[in-house]
């Protein structure tokens, strides 16, 4: 609420007193950060200076200034998570006149740019220096700030890691808690909402720092000494796994400095590893490394990095965090083949379980509390669930009233509240059927859950059988098939009762559940299934996983235009507007679904990119 009213007061004080001028500029005022930056520059220089800090990582050693890729490292985060910083502002106006585009510093040598930066972060902290003592000073004797010194505290938060570690650490703690305490000037107010990157979300932080270690393994590749030929098992041996290593370190010292704790980027890529390796890394490097047939090597390398530095954490939830990673479905890959534990162990997750073991705790407790069990198998209900039973009631209540409006309101509220319950029940039985189908072919079945999405059986591992996952997959639309029958056989059988309604309903609900299911847009079960027999046929699980996303988005769309298309005679265009936003929905997410990460199992078959 308090950076909304800051920004509203910033937009009025533009269009009431500055009419034309850059916003940026503006934040530069207020936060007293010298004027001279080229227009329209700020946001720019991320990539630019993020790209120089990749560059010096892979630089020789002691070619680097002294602390200067600590610095980049720190101000490329907070350039991503804030562009108008202040810290951003106060380096690049200490680089020369012909430097002062991103495009032209972008075009120097490496060399160049980095005695550039390291001159410019010198003449900063030699800025910032007397600031922050004079301010300190009062902070630590706990004397009151005026109003200019909190202005200057201001400008310190957003150039924080300019300064030496212990005035550093004050600053944040300063800007942290005491900005928004209502003793600061408008001007501070505003300086502190576009400048004051502290309350981003954690995970916001952690992808923005494993993207940026894999797009420098991104242009590593392609700069390595042979870009025409392949990727060799060595080169990523020695040379790209080791500089993503050392890339993941910073941001994990950065990522602790900012208070999300010391193990959270190790914790994140870990809990995250199929986003992280198949949704942030680079397409290029993916199909680079893929094709030279070591990205899994790859992966496996970097996962067993950030698994060593969770092993050493003291912290319990360290532990615990690398015990539910083994049971994780992407951690059944192998190590990479110059690992000596791919003699001793079949997969990374069979080497955490042994190392580390089971989790301490039922895996299924993420999906809420447990409401009893079915065939063995536990049901977990999130709270999320109630919002979705409100509004299926009310729907439900709505649909009672047009197919038996004689039964008043009070009767269609209860048969509306029977069909609710039926509804959670087919969802219940339709999870079971895949929960039975894993079992049969030996895959362990966690819980059935019941979330606000609906629901879904919790299997931790990934079936890469091809025959099996296709008929775990086809299971759950059966049930379902055999709970619409059933349904409308019940309906049939208390014909001219009240309950016959909600039977009828449920026949209608069912049959638009499995048509909805069996068509094949991932993730629904037509997808996977079609995915399943793509990997029957060609052994490459990678390929299928895009070929089915591509094939699913191409039919939502095709579906909904054609829907949209007949509504939009006979309802008008509100309820065909409707239809065509389902469509797109369906397919972005049978889109997204494309991303693999590429991972490959002892037994599978490499194939060429797809």
């Amino acid at each position: 609420m308090r950076e909304a009213c800051a920004r509203l007061t910033l937009s009025l004080a533009l269009v009431l007193g500055a009419p034309g001028l850059p916003a940026y500029q503006a934040a530069a005022q207020l936060t007293r950060a010298p004027a001279g930056v080229p227009v329209g520059t700020p946001g720019a220089w991320t990539s630019v200076l993020g790209e120089l800090a990749s560059g010096l990582e892979t630089a020789p050693a002691g070619t680097v200034p002294a602390g200067l890729i600590r610095t980049l490292g720190h101000l490329r985060l907070e350039l991503s998570l804030s562009p108008k910083s202040v810290g951003a502002l106060a380096l690049v106006r200490h680089f020369p006149a012909h430097a002062l585009e991103p495009a032209a510093f972008a075009k120097l040598p490496l060399n160049e740019r980095a005695s550039l930066a390291a001159a410019a972060a010198r003449r900063v902290t030699e800025e910032l220096a007397p600031v922050a003592a004079e301010v300190l000073a009062k902070a630590r004797a706990g004397r009151p700030l005026s109003r200019d010194d909190a202005s200057s505290l201001a400008e310190l938060g957003g150039a924080w890691f300019y300064l030496p570690a212990d005035d550093a650490l004050l600053v944040r703690e300063l800007t942290r808690h005491d900005l928004g305490a209502g003793v600061l000037g408008v001007g501070s107010k505003i300086a502190a909402a576009l400048g004051r990157p502290y309350e981003e979300k954690p995970a916001r932080v952690l992808t923005r720092e494993a993207a940026f270690a894999l797009r420098g393994a991104a242009r590593l590749t392609l700069q390595r000494p042979d870009p025409a030929g392949g990727v060799s098992e060595r080169w990523v041996r020695d040379v790209l796994a080791p500089a993503v290593a050392r890339s993941l370190d910073g941001a994990a010292e950065r990522v602790a400095e900012r208070g999300h704790g010391a193990d959270a980027l190790w914790k994140g890529l870990l809990l995250s590893h199929l986003p992280v390796f198949g949704r942030v890394a680079p397409r290029e490097l993916r199909e680079t490394l893929r094709d030279s047939g070591v990205w899994t090597d790859f992966v496996a390398a970097v996962t067993a990095h950030a698994a060593e530095r969770l092993a050493a954490s003291p912290e319990p939830s360290a532990l615990e965090a690398l015990r539910v990673s083994g049971w994780r479905t992407e951690f059944q890959f192998r190590f990479s083949a110059w690992d000596a534990r791919a003699q001793t162990h079949r997969s990374v997750g069979e080497w955490l379980a042994a190392e580390h073991g089971a989790p301490t705790h039922d895996p299924a407790e993420a999906f809420g509390a447990r409401a009893g069990s079915l065939a063995g198998i536990p049901i977990r209900v999130e709270p999320q669930a109630a919002n979705l039973a409100a509004v299926m009631t009310l729907a439900l209540t709505l649909a009672m009233r047009a197919v038996d409006p004689s039964a008043g309101l009070f009767m269609n509220l209860v048969q509306a509240l029977a069909g609710a319950a039926l509804v959670y029940a087919s969802t219940i039985a339709h999870e079971l059927g895949h929960a039975l189908a894993a079992r049969a072919f030996g895959e362990p079945v966690i819980a059935l859950a019941l979330t606000g999405k609906g629901g879904g059986a919790v299997i931790y591992s990934n079936v890469r059988r091809p025959v099996a996952d296709f008929f775990l997959t086809a299971a759950g639309p059966a049930v379902t098939l055999l709970w619409t029958l059933a349904s409308a056989l019940a309906a049939f059988a208390f014909l001219g009762t009240r309950i016959a309604p909600v039977f009828e309903v449920q026949a209608i609900l069912g049959l638009l559940g499995f048509v909805m299911n069996v068509l094949p847009i991932l993730p629904s079960d037509g997808g996977r299934m079609l995915r399943a027999a793509i990997v029957w046929r060609s052994g490459d699980h990678y390929r299928a996983t895009k070929l089915a996303a591509a094939a699913g988005a191409g039919i939502a769309l095709a579906l909904g235009a054609g829907a949209a298309w007949l509504v939009f005679g006979l309802l008008g265009w509100l309820p065909a507007g409707a239809i065509a936003a389902i469509a797109l929905w369906l397919a972005h997410s049978s889109w997204e679904g494309r991303v693999h990460a590429g991972t490959i199992l002892p037994g599978d078959r490499p194939g060429p990119k797809g």
